[in-house]
């Protein structure tokens, strides 16, 4: 989707949830599909495909989702790493994503 698409989108959730309020319907599955837009437009980074069967092996040996198992990768990276500076912008940018994520649930 096109920013202006999700900006329109959004702004036809956000009159359907007051119209829905205004006369006494549930509107809580309109978050869902806000939430549902919010994960369509966010950006994914695609993991290269020789990495793919040895974090398989490796989930699968560890018997974890390699979600989770390419996440603590992650994690362990960022705590060890030794750019204070590097690391400081990283955790800044998932403070500022998941502030602007819990702005947009509660409008």
């Amino acid at each position: 989707m096109y920013p202006k698409e999700v900006k329109r989108w959004m702004r036809a959730l956000n009159l359907a949830k007051i119209l829905f309020q205004d006369q006494g319907y549930h509107w809580l599955y309109l978050n869902q599909i806000e939430i549902f837009i919010e994960r369509k437009t966010m950006y994914s980074p695609k993991i290269e495909e020789e990495l793919i069967p040895g974090l398989y092996r490796l989930a699968l040996a560890r018997k974890i989702p390699m979600t989770k198992l390419v996440n603590r990768i992650v994690r362990n990276y960022l705590d060890q790493n030794e750019n204070d500076q590097e690391k400081n912008s990283l955790k800044e940018i998932i403070r500022q994503t998941n502030q602007s994520r819990s702005k947009s649930l509660k409008s």
